[in-house]
């Protein structure tokens, strides 16, 4: 099964906590439904090239990613504790 992405906005969220630093590829895909990748990443570039590819396919496999349900408004920005 595949999902097309039509207008959906695919994101690198950066986590920062401390030394660490992580990246998540994640899509809003309604105000219930938010997507993220299994996959996290250490280096931005890596995960901004991850994120461009999927754009650039316009389809996903819902599989691969991780379904969060009732997303808050800050779901895509970037968070530090």
């Amino acid at each position: 099964m595949k999902w097309k992405l039509k207008n959906k906005e695919v994101v690198v969220r950066t986590y920062h906590s401390g030394p660490v630093e992580d990246y998540t590829v994640r899509i809003l895909w309604s105000n219930k439904l938010g997507l993220c990748h299994q996959h996290t990443f250490t280096k931005y570039r890596e995960a901004e090239a991850f994120a461009n590819r999927i754009k650039a396919v316009g389809i996903i496999n819902p599989n691969r990613w991780r379904a969060d349900y009732y997303p808050s408004k800050s779901y895509l920005e970037t968070y530090a504790d």
